[in-house]
């Protein structure tokens, strides 16, 4: 039974929450404190002689420990803790020489502040490592491109052929492409192939001679479009002969030292052949595709690798058919015969795979995966060459996850949604749950496939999941699912979001008190019946739509809510909804067919985020945040707070402030990174400040005087958190006082 207290004293606990709320900043819990951690991206591996891996790419950890975006995996398959160059930047490209010296080629730079980019050194874009101890850069070696390297390969001898997007290298105005001296970093001045008009991807050196693959239109002196093969000595002139000729630029090249180069790319012709994607041409002569070979990827491969001693060739890229078998993103190719697909060897991605060596019997894989032969793998994975592509222990390279979703339970448990594979070092796919203490439940682990954006549950606890996801945990749920508190789907409820010929996805979940779900997002069908960006479906039964009720919003549905008078509220990027015009916000009817409220016609910017409470709607969005009249639909002229960018998520606490979310760092005159707490009066609360460092909010709970926050961030309230915080705020509302 709720208490009513008289005015005046109403007006005096007012006035203490708003001098308690501005004395200090909010203090950060002890939990939630989680590594939440998704796939890092992998695009350069190098084995080295004693079975050892180099792995380079834009990553910050590999199994749980600080590495950016460089790393050495021992031959064991565990990190080598003491080598740690940390590149400041993205690593594109490996090489090693003769005496295990290893070269690497990226984005990373001292960006004009002098400051120590790789192994301890200043260095623009090209270093050479120490393979042994902590992987110091050579002091005295520094051609210093002007830009970034895509592409290195080294002669065997002393010379290190260097490939990207750099116009001036060793004090020498030479672009794209150099030969540089793996001793004395002197570039040679008279090699000048001058590739025109594009960067160079990719490069091999085979037989005396330099393959050199880019989208370019001319190089070595010759009209050659993205291919050519280079004399690796003089002026590095275009074997004119020699001329593939692909449609489309070239992305991959492998040679097998038996006279063949493997070629990849978004090519449809090559070397006089039908070839879509992937090649076999001559390394001599007129540089003929192989008339058999042809395994027809359906999609762009973008790594090749070639294990010549087992007639084996190794693909990865785009494509999910190739070599006459249905192959995710990672191949095992004949190297004789058309180049069949081995039927064994099967060790299906679930994304990109951006580059590939072999070795030792392994052929060891880099890309932007998630899970490799249905087992956890982020970013790299170690196989078996042949046979039944059998992995080999886990060196997950991983990137900072993220928080898109909260919901609170009854019991005071949070459910949270983002982009994570890997939570505290244990599988939970983009979807955990928090004890009421802020500790992670293990004993609660949906596995959604990907992304999680909205949350939302119903009065009897269940939970209902959008998303840009095809599957949980192994079930067909396209987009949108429901579970029970305890994290069963529903083996029955299936609205299975669809956009033709892609799947749909879900961006705003809303419920009611009637027991129906608001979907908005984007899709075209929801359980095969049209449905445009936004739905209404009942809770209970199989997820068919409500057969009337179709507002059908002409753009993306980015917030929902709904209240106890039928109106449902909707926000998003359309300009037309319910029948009328309205310009990314509308007032719904949640009976009949969803019509919009014809006098109720705020304009403004895209809208992100809605809340609704005691007859007002909060409403925030690009640069605006708004408190609106539900009944009239007039804006409180007096409330505005002001962000200076995008408002996230909303949420009020028990005394009537509001916290809002988002991409601002500044609300009305103060700098506010973030997050910001908000009187009931529109003011800034001048004393709350979370000190959020690197990103943004995307979903926030308060809960009493406190608030959960989700996001992309690593720091808030002076301490380390990754993507989920709980601030602690005033006593006053520690137990939800209201």
């Amino acid at each position: 039974m709720k208490t009513y207290w008289p005015a005046l004293v109403l007006a005096v606990c007012a006035s203490i929450a708003t001098t308690s709320a501005a004395a200090q900043n909010p203090q950060l819990a002890a939990n939630p404190n989680l590594q939440l951690l998704i796939a890092g991206e992998v695009d350069a591996v190098l084995r080295l002689p004693d079975g050892s891996v180099v792995i380079g790419g834009k990553f910050s950890s590999v199994n749980g420990t600080t590495r950016k975006n460089i790393a050495k995996i021992k031959a064991d398959g565990t990190l080598d803790t003491a080598w740690d160059p940390a590149a400041n930047g993205q690593v594109r490209a490996l090489a090693r020489d003769a005496q295990n010296n290893i070269y690497v080629g990226g984005f990373f730079s001292d960006y004009g502040a002098a400051q120590i980019s790789i192994g301890g050194q200043v260095r623009n874009y090209l270093a050479k490592l120490s393979a042994t101890g902590t992987g110091a850069a050579d002091a005295t070696w520094n051609p210093n491109p002007g830009s970034a390297v895509f592409a290195l390969a080294f002669d065997g001898i002393d010379a290190l052929y260097v490939g990207g997007s750099f116009t001036n290298i060793g004090g020498q105005s030479i672009a794209r492409l150099a030969k540089v001296s793996a001793a004395t970093a002197t570039v040679d001045a008279s090699w000048n192939p001058a590739p025109g008009n594009s960067s160079i991807n990719a490069l091999v050196f085979d037989g005396g001679s330099v393959y050199a693959a880019g989208g370019f239109t001319s190089i070595g002196g010759q009209p050659f479009k993205g291919l050519a093969r280079l004399a690796a000595t003089g002026t590095g002139q275009a074997d004119a002969a020699w001329n593939p000729a692909p449609d489309q630029p070239v992305s991959a090249l492998a040679a097998d030292g038996l006279g063949n180069l493997y070629v990849g790319g978004s090519f449809n012709a090559i070397g006089g052949q039908t070839r879509s994607y992937l090649a076999r041409l001559a390394a001599a002569g007129n540089g003929a595709a192989d008339a058999t070979w042809n395994p027809a990827p359906n999609s762009l491969v973008t790594a090749l690798c070639a294990d010549a001693a087992n007639n084996a060739i190794f693909a990865g890229g785009y494509f999910t058919s190739i070599g006459g078998q249905s192959r995710k993103f990672l191949a095992r190719l004949s190297g004789m015969g058309s180049g069949n697909a081995d039927g064994a060897w099967d060790a299906a991605a679930d994304s990109l795979v951006l580059a590939l060596a072999s070795g030792g019997g392994k052929v060891y894989a880099g890309g932007s995966f998630s899970h490799v032969a249905t087992q956890l793998r982020m970013g790299y994975a170690a196989i078996a060459s042949s046979g039944a592509a059998t992995l080999a222990a886990a060196a997950d390279v991983g990137n900072p996850g993220s928080i898109q979703a909260l919901v609170r339970q009854n019991n005071g448990g949070i459910i949270a949604g983002g982009a994570f594979v890997k939570v505290n070092g244990q599988a939970h796919g983009n979807l955990l749950r928090l004890n009421p203490d802020g500790t992670l439940d293990n004993g609660w682990h949906p596995q959604v496939d990907v992304l999680v954006k909205a949350l939302a549950l119903d009065a009897v606890g269940n939970v209902f999941v959008g998303g840009v996801f095809s599957q949980i945990d192994g079930l067909s749920r396209k987009g949108l699912a429901k579970l029970s508190a305890a994290g069963i789907v529903d083996p029955n409820w299936n609205p299975q979001l669809t956009a033709t010929p892609f799947n749909g996805y879900a961006m705003a979940l809303a419920t009611d008190a009637a027991g129906n779900v608001y979907v908005g997002g984007s899709f075209t069908q929801a359980a095969g019946l049209a449905r445009k960006n936004l739905a209404k479906i009942p809770g209970s039964g199989n997820g068919t739509p409500d057969a009337n009720w179709m507002p059908e919003p002409n753009n993306n549905v980015y917030a929902l809510a709904t209240d106890n008078a039928g109106n449902v509220f909707v926000g998003g990027s359309f300009s037309s909804v319910g029948g009328g015009n309205h310009n990314h916000l509308a007032k719904l009817s949640a009976g009949g067919a969803g019509s919009a409220d014809p006098a109720w016609t705020i304009s403004g910017a895209y809208t992100q985020a809605l809340l609704v409470s005691n007859g007002w709607l909060y409403v925030g969005g690009s640069s605006y945040l708004k408190k609106i009249q539900i009944a009239t639909g007039n804006i409180d002229a007096g409330w505005n707070p002001v962000p200076n960018s995008a408002v996230n998520a909303l949420s009020l606490d028990g005394g009537g402030n509001l916290y809002a979310g988002g991409d601002f760092d500044h609300m009305g005159s103060f700098a506010r990174e973030g997050i910001a707490r908000i009187f009931p009066d529109g003011t800034i609360d001048p004393g709350w400040d979370a000190q959020l460092v690197d990103d943004s909010t995307k979903a926030l709970i308060a809960e009493g005087g406190a608030v959960v926050a989700g996001g992309y961030f690593n720091t808030i309230a002076g301490g380390a958190r990754m993507g989920l915080a709980r601030l602690q705020g005033d006593s006053i509302f520690a137990n939800g006082f209201e």
